[in-house]
């Protein structure tokens, strides 16, 4: 069962259930970029602030256990609860995306390599990954012949994987082609200069 087929019953939402979830959610999101942070993996750390909605997208599949993350992430929110649910982890995404995009003109004193990095980071967090990926993904596994017993569990997993690949992905394209997407950069800024 797909994100958009479980929202269509909105009749039985435990909202304290999914705020317990939501929060839950937060709290292990925040705790792992601590861990990246503190164990100096900056990198992978450039590629996961970003992309929260990509885990959101796995876990709210299923549900999660006790169905905590049932509506966590829906691709298409009806419910007040799904909006908002959805809103903050799009504004958490986008406050790491700041962040890295600033981080790194800090770090280098120049605000056009801090900006072209944005250039992936948006195209790999917000316009391809969710709806063209990870989703379809997961309803090709679920149609798989897997005993019932671990079936939520493995296509949550394929889910995790996908969008642990994906993050992975932009923290390589990060690292390897910041030059590259720097002289971009440097191009569309003297665009306006050229006119």
């Amino acid at each position: 069962m797909t994100v958009e087929n479980e929202n269509k019953n909105t009749n039985n939402v435990d909202y304290l259930r999914q705020i317990t979830g939501l929060i839950l959610f937060i709290t292990m999101f925040l705790f792992v970029a601590l861990l990246l942070y503190k164990g100096k993996y900056y990198h992978l750390l450039e590629g996961y602030l970003p992309n929260i909605d990509l885990i959101a997208t796995a876990l709210s599949w299923h549900g999660g256990p006790g169905n905590y993350w049932k509506r966590l992430y829906a691709s298409s929110p009806i419910t007040k609860y799904g909006f908002m649910s959805q809103v903050i982890i799009n504004y958490f995404a986008l406050l790491g995306l700041t962040y890295i995009i600033a981080r790194e003109s800090k770090e280098t004193r120049n605000i056009v390599k801090g900006w072209s990095m944005g250039f992936v980071m948006i195209l790999m967090t917000y316009l391809l990954p969710s709806k063209a990926t990870i989703i379809p993904i997961m309803d090709y596994v679920n149609h798989l012949n897997i005993p019932s017993r671990f079936h939520n569990l493995i296509v949550s997993c394929v889910g995790l994987i996908t969008a642990i690949i994906i993050i992975y992905m932009e923290s390589l394209i990060l690292k390897y082609f910041k030059d590259h997407l720097y002289k971009v950069g440097k191009v569309l800024v003297r665009i306006p200069k050229l006119l």
